[in-house]
């Protein structure tokens, strides 16, 4: 079948042959009927709402972009996953270095606590998967957290950076799973950045987490092997004592199973799979250690690199 024939539903077929699912297993996944899922791949039911889009696109653990073939064009506001903000969360990206032209009562209004609050919320809606929130508060909350990079006091700066990371990461996820992969890749740029200043070892490399994903993404599995062999590195003298740490490192060691798979050492795959499943098992054995919104955040990692994240 030629290229002007294809179609949702083919480039579906396609995602889902690509994790070597069968229908069945992809209706279980998805919620949707094995009949449904028939009719969509081959073209007698259409596959143009987001809705449905998001839900195929979260059981594969695909961006939208996989399934439509470019950037999903909404056709009102109840269909919108976040797309709308875009534009301001590009302009946000562009502008993270600049000086806010602001005056004295902006800069005075200012509130660490309240953009730690705004931040947390966003990191909620993050986890679960909320686009169209996330993507309409972003823009507003980036700007706001620039403000405070110049104007929080020097003692604040650190902890301001680590917000700018976790709401640049919120950022990325939402842009490559609507489909703007580029712009996506600009937002873990940013977070780098920004995670390098904010003295955190931990925020730094849950962000280098993603960074690999970047190299997987590409085809370049030795840059993405050298990532990740470094923040394990760095991990594993913290996770004997932090219950956020290793669940991290159980996350890079899913992904360095993911890495070895792509690069067909079958041995390397399971040997990284079972050291991953070890330290989940250690984890599950101290839950007064599994407390707290870091360790959330890294389930959240952990899962997401079970399902083959990039």
């Amino acid at each position: 079948m030629g290229k002007s024939a294809d179609h949702n539903g083919l480039r579906l077929a396609r995602a889902r042959l690509r994790r070597r699912w069968t229908q069945e297993r992809l209706a279980r996944e998805s919620g949707f009927s094995l009949a449904t899922v028939r009719a969509i791949e081959q073209g007698r039911r259409s596959l143009d709402n987001m809705a449905q889009l998001l839900t195929f696109a979260r059981a594969l653990d695909v961006p939208v972009t996989d399934l439509t073939g470019q950037p999903y064009a909404v056709s009102g506001p109840e269909e919108d996953a976040g797309q709308g903000a875009v534009a301001g969360i590009r302009r946000e990206l562009l502008l993270a270095e600049r000086e806010p032209r602001i005056d004295a009562a902006q800069a005075a209004a200012v509130s660490i606590p309240a953009l730690r609050s705004r931040v947390e919320n966003m990191s909620g809606r993050h986890r679960s998967a909320a686009l169209a929130s996330m993507g309409h508060d972003l823009p507003a909350l980036l700007h706001d957290l620039r403000v405070a990079r110049h104007t929080a006091p020097v003692a604040q700066r650190a902890a301001v950076y680590g917000l700018l990371a976790q709401a640049y990461e919120a950022a990325m996820d939402m842009l490559k799973q609507t489909g703007f992969v580029a712009d996506a890749t600009a937002a873990i740029e940013r977070a780098r950045w920004a995670a390098q200043r904010s003295g955190d070892p931990l925020r730094a490399l849950t962000v280098e987490w993603h960074y690999s994903g970047e190299f997987i993404r590409v085809g370049e599995l030795g840059d993405a092997a050298d990532i990740i062999e470094g923040g394990l590195c760095e991990l594993r003298p913290l996770a004997r004592e932090d219950v956020t740490a290793a669940a991290l490192t159980g996350a890079y060691e899913l992904k360095a199973s993911l890495v070895a798979a792509w690069a067909g050492d079958a041995v390397a795959t399971w040997e990284r799979w079972e050291r991953a499943r070890v330290i989940g098992e250690e984890n599950g054995r101290e839950p007064e250690r599994a407390a707290g919104v870091r360790a959330e955040q890294c389930g959240y990692l952990v899962g997401r690199a079970a399902g083959g994240d990039a």
